[in-house]
């Protein structure tokens, strides 16, 4: 009598050893995925980002914490099969963000800011240069609040190869 209580442990036994091997032993979590990658071979897809608010100054500057972030998200972008624009949408560089008590300028120009702008933050400044010069994403700056004033020619300067939507009356901006 014993024998037949053998055959249902073995039928229990050969079940859950056929259900844990056809288990797939991977980590489930796809770690190819990406937000700029859709699934098809087509550059259709447009990022956004605005209020990087880069400044001259890191003693003052709002984003010290997140630029490397930052340059991280830059290069996911550029290797982006899908991107094919990068719209900074306003405040790129910070003329506002700075203490009373600070000459924005030191003294200087407008060209020389931004130029310190660029040098503070060169990581940032490589990743966006790099993704110019790549010419597979263009690149789109639209002056904000923060960087209304800041002329083309400056832009330019820092970021050479650059799309610019802007008015044509300096310092007007149209939301």
């Amino acid at each position: 009598m014993k024998k037949p209580a053998r055959i249902p442990v073995l039928c229990l036994v050969i079940m859950f050893v056929a259900m844990f091997s056809s288990c797939e032993k991977s980590d489930p979590i796809d770690h190819t995925i990406s937000a700029f990658n859709n699934g098809g071979d087509k550059r259709n897809m447009i990022v956004v980002m605005s209020d990087l608010h880069l400044g001259a100054d890191l003693a003052y500057a709002e984003c010290n914490k997140n630029r490397g972030s930052l340059e991280k998200l830059l290069k996911q972008i550029k290797a982006a099969p899908n991107v094919k624009e990068l719209v900074i949408a306003g405040d790129l560089l910070d003329e506002w963000f700075v203490p009373s008590n600070v000459d924005t300028y030191q003294g200087k120009d407008q060209a020389d800011f931004v130029k310190r702008i660029a040098a503070t933050n060169k990581g940032v400044f490589d990743a966006f240069n790099s993704i110019i010069q790549d010419g597979k994403i263009q690149v789109t700056y639209i002056p904000g609040n923060h960087d209304l004033t800041i002329t083309a020619t400056n832009v330019e300067s820092i970021l050479p190869g650059i799309n610019q939507a802007r008015d044509t009356e300096q310092g007007l901006g149209t939301y």
